[in-house]
């Protein structure tokens, strides 16, 4: 075989069309409870974008390709990393779904998401750089690959995690290496979904293993069975039975995740193209095996719409490591690593596989009394043999030469008749994912019974057996198996912490709201029960004490370390577990006291577990008070137990190079180099050893350097290591300064302000602030004060003692930024204090913007909220967040619509610059009877929702053309027991405008779900239409629909104005029995859940809206009961009792529309 000697690898220039985004905002988000993926939807030091572009241009972004003989493949570091295209050339098949355009949508974390490709979700899903550039490197390997790394250090938990993509000669799959690291010295979360899309049609099919017999939705709050679904799944009833790994057969957005498997594959394929996407990972290590879609319907032709221009629809077909579910995060110890590797394989001609490896990938199916075997392999192989077995006896064995253009396929005749039971995966010939024919309905001819021996002298399909071969070398089996298993039971919410029944239960649920990051329930409720109930617990101190630590409490935390280790040295002073000693050395040596926290680290170590990170810490203590070569001695025995921590590895490199042995500091950072090839501390020791001679001194002791002129930001162009670290860092801040802290964390403070004196930005304040905290330059002060401080929103525990130090100096703008991250910590008495510190010293919009958070949210005083607001507004008149927020607060004191409308009206050229502002100002319109001025403003508008938070532009396009309509109704003289003299124009006219209410014009970003039924605009109809069959369908349309009274908290929940049309419907169809029924069960819901008290759903997914101010759900749910029972007594004909509950709504909600309509009847 022709075997090329090398992979190709080019850096490139692409020209993409590309939709671009808005400016950033450049206030601080902080969403505390907006839920995102089922966990924290926090994005906090992240700013948020939430605008895209109408029209595209043309934008060119540094492509980096890899070829071989068989695939094509296209990385942009640019857009977060992501794998832009994998592309089989033996058949022209984009085995990933290839957007040709980048058409930014608000899906992700911070807003911009783009589809297609293969996107990396870490540290969790959608990260918040996913639309960013990241670090990047190109390593060419002596076997002929290459691998391109991408990788970066996050700046909400400051992990870092990187991908390593390798394509080998004559090999027809990717490989990935992951790693992920934890610099930090407390304990973080994390999860790796890879993300890959694929094209779908009525051909594909999501082919899952075997064994997969259950699937569960986000936070296992909802399970199914799978393949074929029997019951109700995101509100779609599938009875009797529907086969959902069918993209064609989901109308509505959907996840599912695989309950178990014990199969190390997951992929797709496209029937029509004979050619699809296998994943391949260690299912002990990715367990993960996740499908997602927006469904197969007007909704979700809406969102490929917003996320493309002629490539869609697709569907995300994740792979997690790690983890099985979202929300599911595995934890990452301090300074610890974890890798794994994946890849992904398109092949061919082998449709539903049943078993797959990066070797072979293998399928089996029945027709008639043949079975036939389909082997694909994606490396060229010469000595591969295929044995099919009964009963351990060989019935067919075949050699073969494969290679990755095509496959092998054989029909073999089987002794016996199967008797097969369909597991449902059936592709476009109707053969089930486990090889049998069906009917076209998709139910096996043989029923349930697959594998089992109904009939005396008939063989059993668990006899039979492949297994192929490599050179003599077993590489893939596969038999038969019947995979039936009892549906497991979906997870509980977790219960209020009193509860639980043991302070057990509370510190096991207080760790499950940290890992999970969950976004509504606080894990210091658990811990505090726990610790009431037993105040010497040893782990609910612990626990509550690292809470306290990574809020920045350093010495409240302290207390809470010292009583655990009070309680765990009771009879023995050398405890099992000694993290408790650790994590006091931590709030010690943060409180500065160096002496009492060597001490703690020294006992740490007595615990083998805590070696690498006590003596890690040891190092630096003793390296900060010079004893290099103590520090060097601890650093040999934390690497011992830890060799991949990397800020020990560049701590001992700089160590080296100061006690002058350079040569073994320059070998030891190419070791660091080739475990890392990201790592900007090797890079940096590089640059400093790169011709000094060696094992000669080369730096001062006190950790400054004699050569800094010479490794100016200016100057770095002039060595080749110099012009490599500086693309390493792409001349982001972030990244000098977390380097950085490698050396200022050990007492190496020159070295650490040298690195941040190479940094290309100078304008940014953190960079002077710790230039000023590491050298007392009291000029870094100044310009830190005066740099720019758009987008400074500091987060690390580090960044506390550094601006500490800079308040304390009377910088006025350190208050403000310690401030943000005092109450992105939950300190929000400290941030208000520093916050109107700083107002008296500095004029600052955003200062007073951020105390009405403080008076609004904790303080709950509305009208000094109200008047830091308006003060930030005066500030910056132009500034359209501010704007947009100014009127929910007047929204959320209740202020009248015609008050709040008239103050958006005096700042016209600020209502198009936000969608969700010009949202509510066409929500004000309709409110206030001008819904022909707001139909028009609606249809001159393209808007951009975001995911999860549809169904507001279109509920107001409805609300337009139904009063229109009813405008119509009114002048035809339909009900007022006269007609006018155009009352036929008018009806049509009526009955047209509501007909067009029930299809979504593009520009409103949405298509409409399945579930949403128009009642109210079939029973309109109804009234409308003079044939009488006609309007005897409109009202049993108007009819349909379940009959389930709820708060109604999500865009896809049923409203109650639905379910009352749907009563009235009932009612002209003559069964006013029910109808009546209904119009009680209104009345008596009120009655009873009036003074519920409400709290957002445990296990909710998705509340995107970036809302600053808290509702009050409480009063949403009383006003909610208000409209209930105005709802049932108006069906009953109780008129004015109807009126009085509209009324008792409004005064709560003064801009509530339906609740205004009944009330001026």
């Amino acid at each position: 075989m022709n075997k090329p000697n090398k992979v190709t690898v080019r850096q490139q220039k692409v020209t993409i069309p590309t939709y671009e985004i808005a400016e950033y905002d450049k206030n601080p988000m902080f969403l505390e409870k907006r839920v995102y993926q089922g966990s924290s939807g926090r994005v906090y030091p992240h700013p948020v974008c939430e605008g895209v572009a109408d029209v595209k241009t043309d934008h060119e972004y540094n492509a980096i390709f890899l070829e071989n003989d068989y695939l094509l493949v296209m990385i942009l570091p640019e857009l977060g990393g992501r794998i832009q295209r994998l592309y089989d050339k033996t058949n022209g098949y984009d085995a990933v779904y290839y957007n040709e355009v980048v058409k930014p949508a608000l899906v992700g974390l911070a807003g911009p998401w783009i589809s297609g490709g293969i996107e990396f979700n870490w540290p969790q899903h959608h990260r918040p750089s996913t639309f960013d550039p990241v670090d990047w490197t190109i390593e060419e390997h002596g076997d002929g690959s290459v691998t391109v790394w991408t990788g970066e250090i996050e700046k909400m938990f400051h992990t870092k995690g990187m991908a390593g993509f390798t394509l080998y000669p004559h090999r027809a799959y990717l490989e990935i290496k992951g790693q992920v690291y934890n610099p930090t010295d407390r304990p973080q979360t994390f999860l790796w979904w890879a993300n890959p899309a694929v094209a779908v049609n009525d051909h594909t099919q999501s082919v899952f293993p075997p064994d997969v017999t259950a699937v569960m939705d986000h936070g296992k709050r909802d399970v199914s069975k799978f393949p074929i679904a029997e019951g109700i799944y995101y509100k779609v009833n599938y009875a009797p039975g529907t086969d959902i790994s069918r993209y064609k057969n989901i109308p509505v957005p959907t996840s599912y995740m695989a309950y178990h498997s014990d199969f190390d594959f997951i992929g797709n394929y496209d029937y029509s193209k004979k050619a699809g996407l296998l994943h391949i990972a260690d299912h002990h290590v990715s367990p993960g095996k996740k499908q997602w879609t927006w469904g197969n319907g007007d909704f979700g032709r809406a969102w490929d719409r917003n996320l493309t221009d002629e490539n869609g629809p697709y569907i995300e077909l994740m792979t997690g490591m790690f983890t099985d579910n979202q929300p599911d995060f595995t934890y990452l110890k301090p300074y610890e690593e974890k890798s794994f590797v994946q890849y992904f394989m398109p092949y061919k001609e082998a449709g539903a596989v049943k078993n797959a490896s990066t070797e072979a990938v293998l399928n089996l199916e029945f027709e008639e009394e043949k079975a036939v075997l389909t082997l694909y392999s994606p490396v060229e192989s010469g000595d591969i043999s295929i044995e099919l077995l009964s009963h351990g006896n060989v019935i067919y064995s075949r050699r073969l030469e494969l290679t990755p253009r095509a496959a092998f396929r054989d029909a073999v005749p089987i002794p016996g008749q199967m008797i097969p039971k369909a597991q449902g995966h059936m592709d476009g010939s109707g053969i089930t994912q486990d090889g049998f024919k069906c009917n076209a309905a998709g139910a096996s001819s043989a029923g349930r019974d697959q594998g089992r021996d109904l009939r005396p002298g008939k063989q059993s399909l668990r006899d039979l057996s492949v297994i192929v071969r490599k050179a003599g070398r077993e590489i893939l089996c596969y038999t038969p198996a019947d995979y039936d298993a009892p549906i497991p039971a979906p997870a509980e919410a977790l219960p209020e912490p009193c509860a639980l029944e043991t302070t057990e239960k509370l510190f096991l649920a207080a760790t499950h709201l940290e890992q999970y990051r969950h976004a509504t329930c606080s894990p210091e409720d658990y811990y505090l029960e726990g610790l009431r109930r037993d105040q010497s617990d040893i782990r609910l101190n612990n626990g509550y004490g690292k809470y306290l630590y990574n809020k920045g409490c350093f010495t409240e935390s302290e207390a809470y370390f010292r009583q655990a280790l009070r309680s765990s040295t009771w009879k023995n002073p050398n405890p099992y577990d000694c993290e408790p000693y650790f994590n006091l050395g931590l709030a010690l040596k943060s409180q500065g006291k160096t002496e009492e926290a060597f001490d703690a680290f020294y006992k740490s170590v007595w615990d083998g577990n805590m070696q690498d990170k006590g003596f890690y810490q040891l190092a630096c203590i003793a390296a900060g008070k010079g004893s290099y070569h103590e520090a060097l001695d601890y650093l040999e025995k934390s690497l011992a137990k830890g060799s991949h921590n990397l800020k020990a590895r560049t701590l001992k490199t700089a160590l080296l190079r100061l006690t002058g042995q350079a040569g073994q500091a320059i070998a030891f950072a190419r070791e660091t180099a080739a475990m890392d090839p990201l790592d900007h501390g090797a890079c940096y020791e590089l640059l400093l050893l790169e011709g000094a001679p060696q094992d000669s001194p080369t730096d001062k002791t006190d950790g400054s350097t004699d050569r800094k002129d010479r490794f100016s930001a200016s100057s770095l162009q002039a060595s080749p290591m110099g012009q490599k670290f500086r693309a390493l860092l792409r001349g982001d801040n972030h990244n000098y300064i977390e380097l950085s802290l490698c050396y200022s964390s050990a007492g190496l403070y020159g070295e650490a302000a040298n690195i941040l004196r190479l940094a290309p930005n100078t304008d940014e304040p953190m960079m002077h602030y710790y230039l000023y905290f590491l050298t007392d330059d009291s000029m870094e002060l100044q310009k830190a004060e005066t740099a720019n401080s758009l987008y400074c929103f500091p987060n690390r525990l580090e960044d506390i003692p550094v601006l500490r130090k800079a308040v304390n100096a009377r910088g006025a703008h350190a208050a403000y930024y310690l401030g943000n991250l005092c109450y992105d910590r939950g300190r929000w008495e400290e941030a208000q204090r520093l916050w109107e510190q700083a107002s008296v010293q500095i004029i600052l919009p955003t200062v007073y913007r951020n105390l009405s958070l403080v008076y609004y949210n904790k303080l709950h005083d509305a009208h000094r909220a109200k008047a830091a607001l308006e003060k930030a507004f005066s500030l910056d008149p132009k500034d359209a967040r501010i704007f947009f927020e100014l009127d929910q607060l007047y929204k959320a004191m209740n202020f009248s619509a015609g008050d709040r409308l008239a103050h958006m009206e005096s700042y016209p050229e600020l209502l198009e610059k936000r969608d969700d502002l010009y949202t509510e100002y066409i929500t004000l319109l309709n409110f206030s009877g001008r819904c022909e001025e707001s139909y028009e403003k609606i249809m001159s508008h393209n808007f951009h929702p975001w995911e999860g938070g549809e169904g507001k532009i279109p509920a107001q396009y409805r609300i337009a053309l139904i009063q229109l309509a009813k405008a119509e109704i009114s002048k035809a003289g339909f009900g007022a027991g006269m007609a006018s003299e155009n009352e036929e124009f008018h009806r049509k006219k009526a009955i047209s405008l509501l007909q067009q209410a029930l299809v979504y014009p593009h520009n409103l970003g949405e298509g409409k779900l399945i579930g949403n039924l128009d009642n109210d605009i079939y029973y309109l109809l109804g009234t409308l239409y003079d044939d009488p069959e006609r309007s005897r369908e409109a009202y049993r349309l108007a009819a349909r629909g379940e009959f389930n009274l709820s708060s109604a908290m999500y865009y896809n929940d049923q409203p109650p104005q639905m379910m009352y049309y749907a009563a009235l419907a009932l009612k002209a169809l003559g069964e006013d029995t029910e109808a009546q029924r209904r119009f009680g069960a209104f009345i008596k819901y009120a009655d009873e859940h009036r003074n519920d008290n409400i709290k957002i759903e445990y296990f909710a997914v998705s509340l995107p809206d970036f809302l600053i101010f808290e509702g009050d759900l409480n009063r949403n749910n009383r006003v909610h009961c208000c409209l209930m029972a105005a709802l049932g007594h108006l069906g009953r004909g109780e008129t004015e009792l109807a009126k009085q509950f509209a009324s008792k709504g409004l005064e709560m909600n003064a801009c509530h529309f339906d609740l205004k309509e009944i009330a001026n009847l």
